[in-house]
């Protein structure tokens, strides 16, 4: 009868999941070279797992098959030094030496008394003595592990992707827990299955690499449940103890007794192990599903980030990440609606390959449902509602396609502006009623920020067009071409991307070139308009709309960092230009930008003091003057752009 004790459970433990991986990695394909090296570690383990459960059952020869089990060391070892070899790619002419080195020494270990001189059990502790070969086998085996040790880690210090290094990290720690464990047996302790328990945390390590972070690019979905039965294994063979252990002691009562008596120890017990089932359920959700949202702590960070942000597009995908990589949906679409078109378009989607141009009208059934009700949808409400038994052949083989499992609605305002269309899990399971209730909160969280960041890009379009509009007017008084400020702010906002600007310097380059000659507003006709020469006193007032522009705009909060670009966009290079003789780099990027595209455009427009000059005419004099009235490296920048073809305009085809 086999001794059900901590010292047999725990090789039986790491027999069951080295198998479990074993049967991972052989049946994955390709069977690759770093592969078929790793099957091979894990075969040898398996093989070493199996052998320590019969030295610690005390079946058959203890002596062999303690030998068996130092044969499956070597094997391992074998195993783990090709597997490192393959995935660093290094050269493979030493292998067959290693291999016939390793091959002798299982021989020797397992037929001779050499390396294993005496093995025997006493009181579940295993006593063992070595022989004169001992040293000669396992100083070049620690080397192969040290090396592999050594490759590993230098790996890991190599590699920029931060995927594969905690691929190689759990691969590390795994191996130097293998070595600790092996290196007690050194010791006194060595009577204890320590080294085993460490075989078996390896196995956990390496499980976590392969299904966590896709070790050897094998892609395993298991469910929970897996785990979970690990735990109920775990939990059951503790239990399966403790009752074996009261029948061993109580075995000369009568049996009545004894019933009693167990079933007693077996309901206590049950209690007990009750919150240590529990406990391992949740150590397995922390190890395996680290990324699991706290519902409160998600909620309460997409609130503070949500809030903040006025971009749709940054709003969806924010939660788009969230929900697809702590959850674990598979797919999620956001449909937005669209009220001048009647429909929910498709704005944003993880996972899913609609169509960009995928709606659902105004008047669709899940549409009105979701209006009407204000609660999830579920794909089984598609199926047994009435309201849905009368949907066409052709929408409901589109919702088929869609392969959503919940429609959960965007409420702000007592509207329906949304709609959040999430997929199955991955780990297969249903959705609890917490899961819906927390997408329900979420999803209207987001119909608040969305509908936010909608008035936002109303306002923030009303004041654009104002702006514009004014610039226009502008524009329609100083010259023959209406779109001039318009050409120039798009014009420079290129130039200032190929100069490596970021989004909101862009933006602000933008504003500059539109509204630079917002000045010229104070400026009479007479003046402005003038076909002759201008007076010192006239040339002043010209001179004077920089100033002036800049006043305009700086009290207007939304643009008052745009003010200096204004200011300056007459300043040049050398030090010679206006308002205040800026030189250099004490000039604005904005402005430096802004004066190359203003006279590219001035040098091609039609004045009525003089005829419009060609585009090979402006590029010439913009090179000629590259270094004393503009910046050098603007005017690479903007000739970049002009020769890219970004703006083909009448005046640049002329």
């Amino acid at each position: 009868m086999i001794p059900w004790t901590i010292s047999t459970i725990i090789p039986l433990t790491a027999l069951i999941l080295y198998s479990a991986l074993f049967a991972v990695v052989i049946t994955s394909r390709p069977l690759t070279y770093d592969r078929r090296w790793f099957s091979g570690y894990l075969l040898a383990m398996l093989g070493w797992s199996l052998s320590a459960f019969f030295v610690m059952s005390g079946i058959g020869n203890i002596l062999l098959w303690f030998r068996i089990m130092s044969a499956f060391t070597l094997l391992s070892i074998l195993g783990i030094f090709g597997f490192v070899q393959a995935i660093f790619h290094k050269p493979r002419h030493w292998m067959p030496i290693v291999f016939l080195y390793i091959l002798i020494t299982v021989y020797v270990s397992i037929f001779t008394d050499w390396v294993i001189a005496t093995a025997s059990l006493e009181n579940n502790k295993v006593v063992y003595s070595f022989g004169f070969f001992i040293l000669i086998t396992n100083i070049p085996s620690y080397g192969l592990v040290f090396n592999s040790l050594y490759n590993l880690y230098r790996g890991y210090r190599q590699t920029d992707d931060l995927y594969h290094r905690e691929r190689l990290h759990y691969l590390y720690l795994a191996l130097l827990i293998i070595i600790i464990g092996s290196m007690v047996n050194w010791t006194p302790l060595g009577q204890y299955p320590i080294d085993i328990a460490a075989n078996g945390l390896a196995a956990i390590i390496i499980a976590n690499a392969i299904l966590r972070y896709q070790l050897l690019e094998i892609r395993v979905f298991v469910r929970t449940g897996l785990f979970y039965s690990l735990a109920t294994a775990i939990a059951g063979a503790l239990y399966f103890f403790v009752i074996s252990q009261a029948l061993k002691i109580f075995e000369q009562y009568t049996d009545t007794t004894i019933f009693t008596i167990t079933a007693l120890i077996a309901v206590l017990t049950a209690l007990v192990f009750t919150p240590i089932y529990n406990r391992l359920q949740s150590w397995i959700d922390r190890v395996f599903y680290r990324e699991r949202y706290n519902a409160t702590l998600m909620l309460q960070r997409l609130s503070e980030s949500t809030a903040t942000l006025l971009d749709m597009e940054k709003i969806t995908n924010m939660i788009l990440d969230e929900l697809s990589s702590t959850m674990h949906i598979e797919r999620i679409a956001f449909f937005l609606h669209e009220e001048h078109l009647q429909h929910f378009i498709l704005f944003n989607q993880r996972g899913s390959s609609l169509p960009e141009n995928e709606q659902l009208r105004d008047d669709h059934p899940i549409v009105v449902w979701l209006a009407r009700h204000r609660r999830i949808l579920t794909k089984h409400n598609l199926d047994i509602l009435p309201t849905f038994r009368s949907i066409w052949s052709k929408e409901r083989d589109k919702l088929e396609n869609y392969n959503f499992s919940l429609y959960v609605p965007m409420v702000a305002k007592d509207s329906l502006v949304g709609i959040l269309a999430i997929g199955e899990a991955r780990s297969g399971k249903p959705y609890t009623n917490d899961d819906r209730l927390l997408l329900l909160t979420l999803a209207n969280q987001t119909a608040i920020a969305i509908e936010n960041a909608r008035l936002y890009k109303e306002l923030e379009d009303a004041f654009t067009q104002t702006v514009i509009s004014l610039a226009n007017a502008i524009d329609v008084r100083d010259t023959y071409t209406k779109n001039h400020s318009q050409e120039i702010a798009t014009m420079a906002a290129e130039t200032a991307k190929a100069l490596g600007l970021n989004e909101e310097e862009i933006k602000a380059v933008y504003w500059g070139g539109l509204l630079h000659d917002i000045g010229k507003i104070g400026i009479p006709d007479s003046i402005l308009l003038k076909p002759g020469a201008l007076t010192e006193e006239e040339y002043e007032k010209i001179r004077y709309h920089t100033i002036a522009g800049a006043k305009i705009i700086a009290p207007i909060k939304k643009l008052s960092h745009v003010a200096p670009f204004v200011r300056s966009s007459h300043e040049r290079w050398d030090g010679k230009g206006y308002p205040d003789g800026l030189k250099g780099e004490e000039i604005p990027l904005g402005a430096r930008i802004i004066a190359v595209v203003d006279a590219y455009s001035a040098i091609t427009d039609e004045r009525v003091y003089r005829k419009a000059r060609s585009h090979e005419e402006a590029i010439e004099e913009i090179k000629r003057c590259s270094g004393t009235q503009f910046d050098p490296k603007v005017v690479d920048a903007f000739l970049q752009v002009i020769q890219e073809n970004k703006f083909k305009t009448e005046k640049s085809a002329a």
